[in-house]
C-alpha cells in the first residue's frame, strides 16, 4: 500500500474525480491526506475507519485504473509483480470488507 501511495506523487496525480471518490474536497486535500496515510502505514500507527477506506480506494485506483493510476503500467513504474500484488490487494479487500467511512472518524482495524 505504501508503494501505491508513492505512485500518487509520481505521474499519477490526485484529480478532482479521485479526490471526490475518496471523500476529499480537492486534489490538494487528497495529496495531503495521502501523505498523512502513507506516514501512518509506514510507521504502523492506528488509522480511523475513514482513513482505512481512503487507503483502500487510493490503492485500488492507483493499482487498477488506467484513468487515474498506474493501471497496466504497474509493473513498469513500481518494479513489483502485478499478479502477486493483485493477490495482496484481494487479501486487503477481504480484511477491510466491513470498513466504511464514519462521520465520527471512529477507530477501524489497526495495522
Amino acid at each position: 500500500m505504501v508503494d501505491g501511495f508513492d505512485q500518487w506523487s509520481g505521474p499519477a496525480r490526485p484529480q478532482p474525480e479521485s479526490a471526490q471518490l475518496m471523500g476529499f474536497g480537492s486534489p490538494d486535500e487528497m495529496a495531503a491526506g495521502i501523505d498523512h496515510m502513507r506516514e501512518l502505514l509506514a510507521t504502523g500507527q492506528a488509522m480511523t475507519r475513514r482513513e482505512w477506506m481512503r487507503t483502500l480506494i487510493a490503492t485500488e485506483l492507483i493499482f487498477g485504473s488506467d484513468a487515474f493510476g498506474a493501471g497496466v503500467e504497474w509493473e513498469i513504474v513500481t518494479g513489483r509483480d502485478e499478479i502477486a500484488d493483485l493477490r495482496l490487494l484481494r487479501e486487503i479487500q477481504r480484511k477491510l470488507v466491513g470498513v466504511n467511512p464514519s462521520p465520527q472518524g471512529s477507530q477501524g482495524p489497526s495495522r
